[in-house]
């Protein structure tokens, strides 16, 4: 499937006719998956800038990475794939700081 069918995909979602990257005047959608590190990045920050939904959209995609394990790309609420790991990684921290927390 072509990147641009990207905006057909993101409306399937509840929260996806609010999305930024789904309105006119949003990055190309071949933005959000670009090799290219300067433009995945310029492509979060407009996430991060305009879109009112980048939460729900953020938390739909990393309950799919790690449902399916799928190598993480694109953007997605705002975040880069490194961005997502990074955060993935915060989030077990603090769970297993919590989870210590109540054992002591």
């Amino acid at each position: 499937m072509p990147i641009g069918d990207l905006r057909n995909l993101i409306v399937l979602e509840s929260w996806g006719e609010d999305a930024a990257c789904a309105k006119p005047g949003a990055p190309d959608p071949d933005a959000f998956h670009s090799e290219a590190k300067d433009v995945v990045e310029a492509a979060a920050r407009f996430c991060f800038a305009f879109c009112t939904v980048r939460t729900q959209c953020l938390e739909d995609k990393l309950a799919f990475e790690a449902k399916t394990r799928n190598t993480r790309f694109g953007v997605a609420g705002g975040f880069t794939p490194r961005g997502r790991t990074r955060l993935v990684a915060e989030r077990h921290a603090a769970a297993r700081a919590t989870d210590a927390g109540a054992t002591s």
